[in-house]
């Protein structure tokens, strides 16, 4: 499947509307995006609710209007990683980023506070089937967004179900420790108890 062209921009928000943000892609910024990654930290896990939340990294200044100017903004800092900031609307709740205050220049987005237009593509026509109603897509930049290739926090993961994803790995977070590949956590374990 080709790469869909470098999109000028992409767009988000949280689930009231109440933040809405446009994501400038400049062309220094790689396409398709390489600074993602998946998190399976305790504290990424409690915000979001997901087992396996995924970020994008982006600059700070082409986040646009500026998350924190917004009304319904919040931050919560954790007691136990002071520097880490998670954002947040305080209408619904919704997790939309992460800022370590020692790298301010940038911002880690939530993916799925991403608009579902541009995840999955617009919806066009309409079929009624046995299993329900699907929807023709078009567009969509999802693959390009989302295909991660570095996954932290593996210490954290679930044997069978969160520890099999391809990529480069980290027990926690780098710099910490060296990372690894092509074995899920089991073959991780045996490693190291040998």
């Amino acid at each position: 499947m080709a790469n869909s062209p470098r999109p000028s921009s992409i767009a988000g928000g949280c689930l009231c509307g109440g933040i809405r943000y446009t994501i400038s892609f400049t062309p220094d910024m790689d396409w398709p995006a390489t600074k993602n990654a998946t998190c399976q930290c305790t504290r990424c896990r409690k915000f979001t609710g997901g087992l396996v939340p995924q970020l994008l990294s982006v600059p700070t200044a082409n986040i646009q209007p500026p998350l924190s100017s917004q009304q319904t903004y919040k931050a919560f800092q954790t007691p136990e990683n002071p520097t880490g900031h998670r954002m947040f609307c305080s209408n619904c709740g919704s997790s939309v980023a992460y800022v370590n205050t020692n790298r301010a220049h940038e911002t880690e987005i939530y993916l799925g506070s991403l608009d579902e237009e541009v995840l999955c593509g617009r919806k066009g026509g309409r079929k009624e089937t046995e299993w329900g109603v699907w929807h023709e897509r078009s567009g969509g930049l999802g693959m390009e967004i989302c295909k991660t290739q570095r996954h932290i926090w593996i210490e954290n993961a679930i044997p069978g179900i969160t520890d099999g994803m391809e990529g480069r790995k980290w027990l926690q977070e780098p710099p910490e420790g060296k990372p690894f590949e092509d074995c899920d956590l089991a073959e991780l374990k045996a490693k190291l108890v040998n």
